[in-house]
């Protein structure tokens, strides 16, 4: 006769494995040397945070990054990650590459060494000229 296991067992031996795949995917290394950002909005990790000037759109306010790990704004127009964060971690990064402009003046041997990446990404940015551009009517 079969004794019935305690209902411990399942929980823990599930953590055990949700553990294990997490050191796993720490310990792999990235999948590419570095990652390259161009975008708007959308993708922009705080770029606009270093652009002077007051008509440049920003994100640096409550309740953005609300759900972000450091529960602070970060400069994402989302309130957590955005997909460009998803994809540097899917990518084996610890997080997304920083914006081109926090990087700039410093030096940075992964940088020069092309093994960070940059995010060029800037909220409001286009692809035709009239973007920014009020339109007359």
């Amino acid at each position: 006769m079969a004794t019935a296991s305690p209902a411990w067992i399942v929980p823990v031996l599930l953590a055990l494995a949700a553990l294990c795949a997490a050191a796993e995917a720490e310990a792999s290394p990235a999948k590419v040397p570095a990652m390259y950002v161009f975008g708007d909005s959308t993708a922009d990790v705080g770029s606009n945070n270093y652009l002077p000037g007051n008509a440049v759109p920003r994100a640096n306010f409550p309740h953005n990054g609300v759900d972000f790990p450091t529960s602070r704004p970060t400069g994402r127009f989302s309130n957590g990650y955005n997909g460009i964060d998803f994809l540097a971690l899917n990518m084996g990064f610890k997080r997304s590459p920083p914006p081109f402009l926090s990087v700039a003046n410093r030096t940075n041997r992964q940088i020069t060494r092309g093994l960070l990446g940059a995010n060029f990404a800037s909220a409001g940015s286009g692809v035709l000229d009239t973007t920014g551009t009020p339109s007359s009517r």
